[in-house]
């Protein structure tokens, strides 16, 4: 299942580079956010990767995730390569 929502970010981030349109505002904004809090890093890096896009054309929709991807990233800034926690 993590493969498939990584794949979907993704996805929805090359369609939005193609065609900012394809995502209409609001409409998704929380499931985007959402998948910020998943537990598998390439669904939060994916995820990261499109709302960083989504952010350039409409900063005011995503100021809510702010706290959320910084409490996001400095967890994932503290382990290793191997997943575990650096000490």
């Amino acid at each position: 299942m993590d493969v498939v929502k990584q794949s979907a970010a993704l996805c929805l981030l090359r369609l939005f580079r193609t065609s900012q349109e394809i995502i209409p505002s609001g409409e998704w904004t929380s499931r985007i956010i959402h998948l910020l809090n998943d537990q598998h890093m390439g669904v939060v890096t994916a995820a990261t990767s499109l709302i960083d896009a989504l952010v350039k054309k409409n900063p005011d929709e995503y100021k809510g995730c702010i706290s959320l991807a910084v409490s996001r990233l400095s967890r994932v800034r503290n382990y290793n390569d191997n997943g575990q926690l650096k000490l």
